[in-house]
């Protein structure tokens, strides 16, 4: 794709995010995407997180058919494979992202994308042992308040080593710097998670 077709894309997301039909978090999701591609962070990373931005407007009529995200070839496919028996190996159990009812088939793409970016591209990198890097995801999705990509989060740390005593310091550790409310809040996942061992 080139620049001037990811320039046309951002303008388009830009005009479908400003119609009545989206909400205040799809205007600050494509904003901050739009902001990123602008600033030249890893190109092809954002061409990526646009286009699989694109498919959710899919069907507003100025959309082109050529931001479709692309079929995959026998590389990504390995490269999504690889990405899956990590997230498994760091789970403990096979990831499975079904469809959702009444979402359309480019949702399988968002899937298979975030799974590769997550599980191939930042799980498999070197630097950190998996299990400062667990500690690390812990941190920062109890920092946001996602609470889904935190169980999972503290399914990978639990299974790498870290101890629900280490967990509860981490708590303590957030508290202090996010602040009480969201600690709590994210730490009664924790408590769920605590809960299945």
């Amino acid at each position: 794709m080139t620049n001037d077709s990811l320039d046309d894309l951002a303008a388009f997301l830009m005009h479908r995010t400003a119609d009545a039909g989206s909400t205040d978090a799809e205007r600050r999701q494509t904003f901050a995407l739009v902001a990123a591609y602008q600033e030249g962070d890893d190109p092809p990373r954002i061409e990526v997180a646009m286009r699989a931005a694109a498919a959710k407007f899919a069907s507003h009529p100025d959309y082109r058919a050529e931001w479709r995200p692309e079929p995959t070839d026998a590389a990504e496919a390995g490269r999504y494979q690889q990405a899956l028996d990590t997230a498994e190996r760091l789970l403990g159990q096979p990831l499975v992202l079904p469809l959702g009812e009444g979402e359309p088939p480019a949702g399988a793409d968002f899937r298979r994308l975030a799974t590769i970016h997550a599980f191939g591209d930042s799980w498999s990198r070197g630097g950190l042992d998996t299990r400062s890097r667990a500690l690390i995801s812990v941190a920062i999705a109890a920092t946001l308040g996602t609470h889904e990509p935190l169980r999972g989060q503290l399914r990978i740390a639990l299974n790498s080593g870290v101890t629900k005593e280490e967990v509860v310091e981490l708590f303590i550790h957030l508290e202090a710097y996010a602040g009480a409310a969201r600690a709590f809040d994210s730490y009664q996942v924790a408590l769920a998670v605590f809960a299945e061992r």
